[in-house]
């Protein structure tokens, strides 16, 4: 399948660079196409990935970062799992990261408030070390800016478990500029 999304990245950006003599619009252009929108996945397409080693690493890289101040690692396991099954039954009558942090309250009251700042901190100092797990497509980033220029609406689906912090990151490493989306 990724070598099928890989040959199709590669003839979309050939016909949309073969469209104009000089290469791609600097600007973007209404689109004329009955296609309003176009769908692009990022974990294991946009960003190449095996997902069950990404998942387990970022899980350490947080349980690490926890343990440093103070978490004991196994209650944060289970809190965080219980989170995540949360997240995923969540209904829709509140944002993930509601049903996210209303699980970690229940373990860890008062102190999950004080150390909040610490799961900011996790997406700016430790996250980033995952992309040394994840692939790279060059042509991800030039396709996704060149279909945007055509004026394509462009939505993203993503794992959503993630705040805009980690989405950012992983479409930073993909080399796709978060603002299409």
């Amino acid at each position: 399948q990724r070598e099928i999304f890989y040959y199709s990245l590669e003839l979309i950006t050939k016909n949309l660079q073969s469209l104009s003599e000089e290469g791609l619009p600097k600007q973007k252009q209404s689109n004329p196409s009955p296609i309003k929108m176009i769908l692009f996945d990022l974990d294991g397409t946009l960003l190449p990935m095996d997902l069950p080693l990404f998942k387990q690493t970022t899980s350490l890289l947080f349980i690490e970062k926890m343990k440093k101040h103070g978490y004991d690692l196994e209650i944060l396991r289970k809190a965080r799992t219980e989170a995540f099954k949360a997240m995923a039954s969540n209904d829709g009558k509140q944002l993930n990261s509601e049903a996210f942090y209303d699980v970690l309250e229940t373990y860890y009251g008062e102190k999950l408030a004080e150390d909040y700042h610490y799961f900011d901190e996790y997406y700016d100092e430790e996250f980033d070390k995952v992309k040394e797990i994840c692939g790279f497509h060059p042509d991800a980033g030039p396709t996704v800016a060149a279909i945007a220029e055509k004026g394509y609406q462009l939505v993203l689906a993503t794992m959503p478990w993630f705040p805009a912090a980690g989405i950012k990151a992983r479409l930073r490493w993909a080399g796709v500029d978060h603002r299409h989306f």
